[in-house]
């Protein structure tokens, strides 16, 4: 009993370090018992482990390592046939380490999960099947809840109620088995046959500081991530850095550099907006990097489900914004657009940014047609400006040495003004219409382009420019200043009818962004709304698009909806497994039922075969070797050497009850039908099978109901000799 106790105590332990992977994947702890796909499949597998092992350890004598592969056969077969994650399940933990956390439930990376906890299950399950010291079986659960609480780092920590279970278990499971350690030493429980002895109090003497080491492994894999940001990084030690991931944007050009040619229709790009509130400006791609001549990203994208990873510092009031694209002309399109930091998309495998938020389309991949993304949109209100707090720039401003014509203008913008009234006055210097030369904004198709340090000095002599260069000056500006700041790339749509908006490459624009610490990315168009003399604003079309009246209005919803849009073919992202690999499992069940059916049939089969076949003499011996082979799997010691009487010996000692009557009135008639002179008549014969099937439930009554089901599955009588000398 106390070995059943044990196994369930570390399965217990197991299914509990599974919780550590749950911020992976997007579960809250606390909310588990009401998740319908992450808890079930983990409670699933443990359980399956647990009752494996331990009903091939009661019911059936076969060797431990059998039982291990059984239940790693019954693990395998469940992850590949109910999470189905294919020939890709080998590369789950790989997947794993290179994603966006969270990560979709279904797919290689949550079957590797499941895995993991199966095998934590089984390695806290064993030792206790083998009467093994208690200290082992925490030994894998805890491991994975450090492993769980690195990987999850950058989404956050496990609740604290997992420490105070999993501590609680430890303590429970340590004093059951410092209690069945007592008992074998005690000589109140004998140990089982062939078990190692146990019950020397030393065994358990390293118990308190085994218990300690592996408390603080624990606790290290709790809280290490947060001890080791104390060493300068604001973020938690993430195990996934030390994988590059291997994701690839299809993208390998700064849409800013494309900037001259979407303006001027060179390059042709046209999508329509569904939503029900009017986007002011669709974000596109953002750019941190300047070095004098280009704006560009250090984005390190990784691969993402439909759920992305919420921004760092992510602004305490957003509002979600649900919108449907649906792309009209595809080049030369690299990333999606959306009116803030999208948190879903209907189409998985993109890739995202999880700094900056960019998400962009792999390499390599088909295009996409149409997507619905739910994006946050932060609420800046003047109550929330004046708030803010700047983010310095680390280890200097990243810019190279400006000239006096840029440092002059920012420092006469500025004036005595610092933090986020600095800001506005650098916007409103560029924007304000007041004063004999004001700032006018460029809308030539055939305007200069660039963005660099000479375009921006060009733009403040000249007093005009295109948008491009209005964000890269004040971004550089606001740089110089200290603070941390970007250009966005996106476009400004056009209503074109009821909740329905287009885009085309006319309406391409650029804004910067300056980083705050509680406000998230705060935004600044610094471009002017008078036109240079002879520009000319563009025209977005006025026709409506075919088919626009048909397509179905996006709708506003604090949840986003994952339905496929109609018209659009949903496209299934799940690895599909090769066809041996789904025979592979289908032969290992099969093996392992026709085992469990096999071996009761091939016993019953054998008794008709012995009553019924061959002469009284032989079907008399043959009712000899019936109860012999029932006392061999009931596991009383019987050689093939032993004689009738010592037979009936250890039947008294080790059976008692009825079964030793029943035994010697058949050895008896065993030993007449050997050495009579005359051999057995056919009444002797019937009664001396009336004596085995006495025998044999008297054998049987005297078993608990577990120890009879192992003996009917016990495969020892078929390799135990039979030859039993008078």
């Amino acid at each position: 009993m106390s070995r059943a106790l044990r196994a369930a105590l570390g399965a217990l332990l197991a299914l509990l370090s599974s919780l550590a992977f749950a911020p992976a994947f997007g579960r809250d702890t606390s909310a588990l018992l009401i998740d319908r796909t992450y808890l079930p499949h983990m409670v699933a597998v443990v359980v399956l482990v647990c009752v494996t092992c331990v009903l091939l350890d009661a019911a059936t004598g076969i060797a431990p390592i059998t039982r291990v592969l059984t239940a790693l056969a019954m693990l395998f077969a469940y992850v590949l046939l109910v999470i189905a994650p294919g020939a890709g399940l080998a590369g789950g933990p790989k997947r794993l380490l290179t994603s966006a956390l969270p990560v979709d439930t279904g797919g290689s990376e949550f079957a590797s999960v499941v895995v993991l906890v199966g095998l934590a299950a089984l390695c806290a399950v064993e030792p206790a099947l083998r009467r093994r010291s208690p200290v082992w079986q925490p030994i894998a659960p805890l491991a994975m809840v450090a492993l769980g609480c690195a990987t999850s780092a950058a989404v956050g920590p496990p609740t604290s109620w997992l420490a105070v279970a999993m501590a609680g278990v430890i303590a429970l499971l340590l004093a059951v088995g410092r209690q069945a350690t007592a008992a074998v030493a005690d000589g109140t429980v004998r140990p089982a046959e062939g078990t190692p002895d146990v019950g020397h109090s030393r065994r358990l003497s390293a118990v308190p500081v085994a218990a300690l080491l592996l408390t603080g492994a624990a606790a290290a894999g709790w809280g290490g991530g947060t001890v080791l940001a104390h060493t300068g990084d604001p973020a938690p030690a993430d195990v996934r850095a030390l994988i590059p991931p291997p994701a690839v944007p299809r993208a390998d050009t700064s849409p800013l550099v494309l900037f001259p040619a979407l303006r001027s229709g060179r390059l042709k790009v046209s999508f329509t907006v569904q939503s029900a509130v009017r986007p002011e400006r669709l974000r596109y791609a953002s750019l941190n990097r300047f070095d004098g001549q280009h704006w560009n990203s250090d984005a390190r994208y990784r691969r993402a489900g439909r759920t992305l990873p919420p921004a760092p510092n992510a602004p305490l009031r957003t509002v979600l914004r649900d919108e449907l694209i649906q792309i009209r002309q595809q080049p030369p399109l690299g990333w999606i657009v959306s009116s803030g930091r999208p948190v879903e998309v209907s189409k998985p495998g993109l890739l995202v940014d999880e700094v900056g938020g960019d998400v962009a389309l792999p390499l390599n991949e088909p295009s996409i047609t149409q997507y619905r993304v739910n994006s946050a949109v932060p609420v800046l209100d003047k109550a929330s400006r004046d708030a803010a707090v700047l983010a310095r720039v680390r280890d200097g401003t990243g810019l190279p040495p400006l000239p006096a014509a840029i440092t002059g203008p920012m420092k006469q913008a500025v004036g005595e003004e610092y933090g986020y009234p600095a800001l506005e006055r650098l916007e409103k210097f560029f924007t304000e219409a007041g004063g004999a030369h004001p700032f006018r904004a460029d809308g030539r198709p055939d305007a200069p382009s660039g963005h660099g340090i000479l375009q921006i000095q060009e733009m403040l002599k000249s007093r005009q420019g295109t948008a491009e260069q209005y964000a890269s000056a004040f971004a550089v500006m606001a740089r110089a200043l200290g603070f941390e700041s970007r250009v966005v790339v996106g476009f400004t749509p056009k209503t074109i009818g009821p909740d329905t908006y287009v885009v085309s490459g006319e309406q391409v624009h650029a804004w910067a962004e300056v980083r705050s610490r509680n406000a998230g990315w705060i935004p600044f168009n610094p471009t002017p709304k008078l036109l240079a003399a002879g520009a000319q604003a563009g025209v977005p079309p006025t026709e409506s698009p075919s088919g626009a009246a048909q397509r179905p209005k996006a709708t506003p919803s604090s949840k986003p909806s994952h339905a496929t849009p109609k018209g659009t073919q949903r496209t299934v992202t799940r690895d599909e497994g090769a066809p041996w690999l789904t025979v592979t499992v289908a032969a290992v069940l099969a093996i392992l039922l026709l085992y469990l059916g096999l071996v009761p049939t091939a016993k019953t089969w054998l008794r008709s075969r012995r009553r019924t076949r061959g002469s009284p003499q032989q079907r008399t011996i043959a009712a000899w070797q019936e109860v012999v082979d029932r006392l061999v799997d009931v596991g009383v010691p019987i050689a093939s050497t032993d004689t009738t009487g010592e037979v009936v010996a250890a039947t008294t000692e080790k059976v008692g009850g009825e079964a030793p009557h029943h035994v010697r009135c058949l050895a008896a008639l065993h030993g007449a039908a050997v050495f009579a002179p005359t051999p057995p008549s056919g009444s002797d014969t019937d009664r001396a099978w009336r004596e085995a099937d006495l025998a044999r439930h008297a054998i049987s009554g005297t078993q608990p109901r577990v120890h009879r089901w192992r003996a009917r599955l016990s495969t020892r009588s078929f390799r135990h000799s039979r030859r039993l000398r008078p």
